[in-house]
């Protein structure tokens, strides 16, 4: 069995909602651990594992819809990941693997929009459901009584698509006479992770 630590880089292949409305898609912070798993291994090349992982989005934008307006998006993003991986073993201390596994997204957030003349506020709540297929490496610093590897891995996620912004689009549009569409919200996309894991 293992625990890890997990620092992880996100790209989202799917960025409409975001370019709507001006803001920047980028994730948490890179520096601070935004994952924490645990593996069981069945053998030596198939193992288990469950990852709980936090990412987030938080930016604001100008001049959006009309001049002068404001726009603030607040998204955080709570992952429960269960992956089987399969290893291949190079050397006594490097191993190939490659994965498949499932994933439930809790998304909770806001967005504010302002003008000059009128305000909105939309508070969502969404539970998302998806997959995703990993491949990656892991080296073992230590491999004695208190094994401790790092590896680093690449994963493909398909996530739903969930409604973003409609009750506020429709309510915009109804108060300006505008014709604006609604953005879906998709966290599918690329994940480049490195992980720090602790055997016992």
């Amino acid at each position: 069995m293992s625990l890890s630590l997990i620092w992880e880089l996100h790209s989202f292949t799917d960025t409409d909602f975001f370019d709507f409305w001006g803001v920047d898609s980028k994730t948490a912070n890179a520096f601070l651990p935004t994952g924490l798993g645990y593996e069981v291994k069945f053998s030596e090349t198939l193992g288990l594992t469950i990852v709980a992982g936090y990412t987030g989005v938080d930016d604001d934008a100008s001049n959006r819809l009309e001049a002068r307006d404001h726009v603030s998006i607040d998204a955080e993003i709570l992952c429960l990941l269960f992956s089987v991986k399969k290893y291949w073993p190079l050397s006594d201390a490097l191993y190939l693997f490659g994965g498949i596994g499932g994933d439930i997204c809790f998304v909770e957030g806001e967005i504010a929009y302002s003008t000059q003349s009128r305000s909105y506020h939309l508070d969502y709540s969404r539970t998302i459901y998806g997959g995703h297929a990993c491949i990656g490496a892991e080296y073992y610093l230590v491999k004695k009584k208190y094994p401790l590897s790092v590896d680093l891995q690449y994963k493909f996620t398909l996530l739903q698509s969930v409604d973003g912004d409609q009750d506020l689009i429709s309510a915009i549009n109804a108060d300006t006479d505008a014709s604006y569409s609604s953005n879906d919200l998709n966290f599918s996309g690329h994940t480049v992770s490195l992980s720090f894991r602790f055997h016992f």
